[in-house]
C-alpha cells in the first residue's frame, strides 16, 4: 500500500473505503494538506507558470477542492468518536506522542509484565488501529 498522499485524498474524497494504513498516512500529512490550503490564496496561472511540472488548471482546481474537502471529512470523523478515542488519537497525531507514550497513556502495564515498553507499544498500535478503523467508516460514510 504504497499510496501518495493525493492518491489518498482523492479517495477519500469519491467515498471510497480507505485501509487504516491509509488512515494514519492521511492524519500524518494533515500539516502538509493544511499547508496546500494555504498556499491556494496565490492565482491560479501564476502557481502553474511557476512551477517546474505544468499543471493544468483544472487539475490544480480539483486538487485545491480536494485538499478542502478532505480537512472537512476529517474533522467531521473526528468530531463523532468518543472522548477516549479522539484522544488517543489526539496524543499520536496532534501531540506526537510515540507508541509507548500513547500506551502508558492508555493503560498501565500489569504487574510481572517483563516487557513494559513492548506491551505499551502493542497496546497503542491495536488502540490506533481500531480508532482508525472507525474513522475510516465514519469518512467513508461522510464522504
Amino acid at each position: 500500500m504504497n499510496d501518495s498522499i493525493w492518491e489518498i485524498v482523492f479517495r477519500v474524497v469519491e467515498g471510497r473505503m480507505l485501509a487504516p494504513k491509509q488512515v494514519h498516512k492521511l492524519w500524518a500529512a494533515r500539516e502538509r494538506i493544511e499547508q496546500h490550503t494555504e498556499s491556494m490564496i496565490f492565482s491560479t496561472s501564476s502557481i502553474i507558470y511557476l512551477q517546474k511540472d505544468r499543471i493544468e488548471p483544472n487539475e490544480k482546481i480539483t486538487k485545491d477542492a480536494s485538499a478542502v474537502r478532505v480537512l472537512e471529512i476529517m474533522d467531521q470523523a473526528m468530531e463523532s468518536l468518543t472522548d477516549e478515542d479522539r484522544r488517543a488519537w489526539g496524543w499520536r497525531y496532534s501531540e506526537g506522542m510515540t507508541l509507548e507514550e500513547v500506551g502508558q497513556m492508555i493503560t498501565d502495564a500489569p504487574r510481572g509484565c517483563r516487557d513494559a515498553v513492548t506491551f505499551w507499544r502493542m497496546k497503542a498500535k491495536r488502540k490506533l488501529d481500531h480508532v482508525a478503523l472507525v474513522l475510516a467508516r465514519k469518512m467513508w460514510r461522510g464522504a
